[in-house]
């Protein structure tokens, strides 16, 4: 563990007066403004649950899901694309809190903890969702990684179930391929091998509400694939770049703004 390199990465990460953090169900969320020191650290945890795991790769997802924009969060993911193991919680929790010139000692409270070994590399695979703040907090991650010597793999914007795909499939190629692409065919093949069955001869009629969030662009990827098995009405929400939180389609109904919005 090369101690100068952790320290000076959190250097770049200053930690804040005033403000706790806990990892619980849905990972760390909160406001986004306070959260750059706490994706540094989820970079730290990511690399060394790896090691943990032998190597095996573990996966970062940066989103608050359909929190309000100004909010953004971070989960680890385990090797087989489940949550992380919960007796890693507390500890992340106690990470997350800790403030630099306190981090090279817990990071070693940890290691001894978990009986962590150096021997294999760590390997990180990190995804995010479309809010404005998400771009530098999945730097904030990597440079955590980095600083354990992890190696890190972006993948982008991309949906929470797609990053819990890839890492499975990274460490058990029997699911799939470990790509976004790899699971719009996995989808799209069960989807219509199920079509198949069902015996129907059209088109299934459907209207999407992707929340405006980043399920437009993913779900159009989808629907290529789908052109003779689904005939897609109306995809609400395609302005991607704008957080899901006040769109979709409870909103809609209760506000009635959204552009081409219908009761069908």
């Amino acid at each position: 563990m090369n101690e100068e390199k952790i320290a000076s990465g959190a250097e770049l990460h200053p930690t804040l007066d005033g403000v706790t953090y806990k990892y619980g169900t849905a990972g760390f969320r909160t406001k986004a403004d306070v959260l750059d020191p706490v994706l540094f650290r989820v970079g730290l945890l990511a690399a060394l649950r790896s090691l943990h795991q032998n190597g095996k790769a573990i996966g970062v997802m940066v989103t608050a899901s359909h929190n309000p924009e100004e909010d953004n969060g971070a989960k680890i993911i385990d090797p087989m694309g489940d949550m992380m193991d919960q007796t890693w919680e507390g500890p992340a929790t106690q990470l997350a809190n800790t403030n630099n010139s306190s981090l090279v000692a817990k990071l070693k409270e940890l290691v001894e903890m978990f009986s962590i070994s150096f021997d294999a590399k760590p390997v990180v695979i990190i995804g995010k969702d479309t809010r404005n703040s998400s771009e530098s907090l999945a730097k904030a991650c990597m440079d955590g990684c980095s600083a354990l010597g992890a190696t890190c793999l972006d993948l982008g914007v991309v949906t929470t179930p797609q990053a819990h795909f890839v890492v499975r499939c990274t460490n058990d190629a029997s699911y799939g391929v470990p790509t976004v692409e790899g699971y719009h065919d996995k989808l799209s093949n069960a989807f219509k091998t199920i079509f198949k069955l069902s015996g129907a001869s059209t088109p299934i009629e459907l209207t999407v509400d992707c929340a405006n969030g980043v399920g437009a662009p993913q779900f159009a990827v989808l629907l290529s694939k789908l052109k003779n098995e689904l005939n897609v009405r109306k995809i609400l929400c395609e302005c991607v770049y704008v957080c899901e939180c006040r769109m979709g389609f409870v909103f809609g109904i209760i506000k009635e703004k959204m552009t081409g919005f219908s009761r069908e």
